[in-house]
């Protein structure tokens, strides 16, 4: 069945109607039940309003430092 799709996603995109991704996706977002992300996350007034902090908690580093890797918090010598 995926191949006879895949296949004719390929003709539609060959002879030019339309991109088969779109078409992909049209019927993925159909399926899936899909909404836009406003229905999920609210529209940008709305976060707004809420005036929702930011969490830092997960966050250990600030911009523009390296964070070290697990492996790598002692490199050999040869890598100093």
């Amino acid at each position: 069945l995926t191949y006879v799709f895949l296949r004719v996603c390929l003709f539609v995109d060959k002879i030019g109607i339309c991109s088969s991704a779109w078409v992909l996706a049209k019927m993925y977002k159909k399926i899936g039940g899909f909404q836009k992300d406003s229905v999920y996350i609210g529209t940008a007034q709305e976060r707004k309003q809420m005036r929702l902090p930011d969490d830092t908690s997960n966050v250990h580093i600030t911009p523009g430092h390296i964070l070290k890797l697990p492996a790598f918090a002692k490199p050999p010598e040869v890598l100093k």
